[in-house]
């Protein structure tokens, strides 16, 4: 029997082999969370994501639309496959300037693995972090750059981690294929030094920053099996020259397309035009609109006033069906321009009477007709119509047709009479 040293000579072996993995499985999943007490808000997954693969989370910090908002914004505290905690913290500052901040009571998410895709709708989707042990400190300005296939970029960028003792949001700006990130400081420190830790850039301790990149546009999807509606898409906090306080900036809207209701919205800050920095909070939000601040700290001074910067946006809604009604409860004298109303030879028309629509007079040999003017919503040809009929008579037999979309007739036989109403 040969051994398998006297086979070993006939094994051929590949230098350097290395095995390819498969990509992680796309997903994402988005919401809004509430404040569950003092300290940290913990908020759970809809379903866990992969086992040992850790999302990226975006949060969207809020403010009042008052200057009376002291400066805030909100962080990530942990991060796993099951959830993710955050909590709302504020920069140091000067005791004498101190302004309190209102707390945040719905901050709104996104959490999604890292990687390269392709949504259902063919838009493209970049999702990664960088680590960077350098910040905006005063007027140096270093960034740590990544170079991406995408050039018309919608981009949100959020702070991972908490590794120094110093006030830091984070902050993007492109060119073409170039996305570059920053830690900001914003003005919280001292001496060249980052506060309240006192660390300069060589002691400073690698955050990693997470970013979200995709093409803009706009929408109806499916994610997760659910039909989405869904906006992404770039703005300006306003554009009128000069800055601008919280409560000025919180007037300036920027419209957004296709929800019924308020979407989840998450933003993110791609310019540092304003020399101190500043960090994002989200005003008003509404189905059409939604406004954005550029808040500042009060450590160096107390003026929170912003001049315009650039922002991204990622907003969704589930898409969820609706009953849409129409009602007339006749509360008036006039049948109006909503109804049609015809007659056969010397009958009376309609008239509205103690709240009802009256279609006959108590009359002999009236023939009326009404036809309330609206395009009705018909899935699978299904329209659903509630109403009270009133009939009175002592002899005569009476019927009413009531055509539904000019396809269906729903008769109403009744021993019945003049006068007849609907209601």
């Amino acid at each position: 029997m040969s051994s398998f040293g006297d086979k070993v000579t006939s094994v051929t072996t590949t230098p350097n082999c290395t095995i390819d993995t498969p990509p992680t499985e796309f997903h994402i999943q988005y919401g809004k969370s509430t404040v569950s007490g003092s300290g940290s808000t913990y908020v759970t997954f809809d379903a866990a994501f992969p086992t040992a693969v850790t999302p990226l989370v975006f949060l969207m910090p809020t403010t009042e639309e008052s200057n009376n908002d002291g400066p805030a914004s909100v962080f990530i505290d942990s991060v796993s496959e099951q959830g993710f905690t955050w909590s709302q913290k504020e920069p140091s500052l000067t005791t004498n300037r101190y302004v309190k901040s209102t707390e945040m009571s719905e901050v709104h998410w996104i959490a999604v693995t890292a990687g390269a895709y392709d949504l259902p709708n063919n838009t493209k989707l970049i999702a990664g972090s960088v680590d960077y042990d350098k910040a905006l400190i005063g007027s140096n300005s270093p960034y740590t750059s990544v170079t991406l296939p995408l050039d018309n970029k919608v981009v949100l960028n959020q702070i991972q981690t908490q590794n120094n003792n110093c006030w830091f949001t984070s902050t993007s700006t492109s060119s073409g294929s170039e996305l570059q990130l920053a830690l900001d400081t914003s003005e919280v420190y001292s001496s060249g030094q980052c506060q309240p830790g006192n660390l300069n850039n060589n002691p400073i301790q690698n955050e990693t920053i997470g970013y979200l990149v995709l093409e803009s546009g706009n929408g109806t999807m499916t994610l997760n099996g659910v039909d989405t509606n869904y906006h992404f898409g770039q703005a300006q906090t306003f554009t009128d020259s000069g800055t601008k306080d919280v409560s000025e900036q919180c007037r300036y809207t920027t419209p957004l397309i296709g929800f019924k209701g308020a979407p989840i919205l998450v933003a993110g800050k791609n310019s540092r035009l304003g020399g101190d920095g500043g960090w994002l909070r989200r005003c008003q939000l509404t189905n059409d609109k939604v406004s954005m601040v550029v808040d500042e700290d009060t450590f160096s001074d107390s003026d929170r006033k912003h001049r315009w910067e650039h922002y991204s946006f990622v907003a969704f809604e589930k898409k969820v069906d609706t009953l849409i009604c129409f009602r007339d409860e006749f509360t008036r004298s006039d049948v109006g321009d909503d109804w049609a109303l015809k007659v056969l030879g010397s009958s009376l028309p309609p008239t509205i009477v103690e709240g009802r629509l009256r279609f006959t007079s108590a009359s002999g040999n009236q023939a009326t007709s009404s036809t309330y003017q609206r395009l009705f919503p018909a899935e699978d040809n299904l329209v659903e119509i509630e109403f009270d009929y009133y009939a009175w008579s002592k002899s005569s037999e009476y019927s009413a047709l009531i055509p539904l979309l000019q396809r269906q007739v729903l008769c109403v036989d009744t021993t019945a009479s003049t006068p007849s109403t609907l209601r």
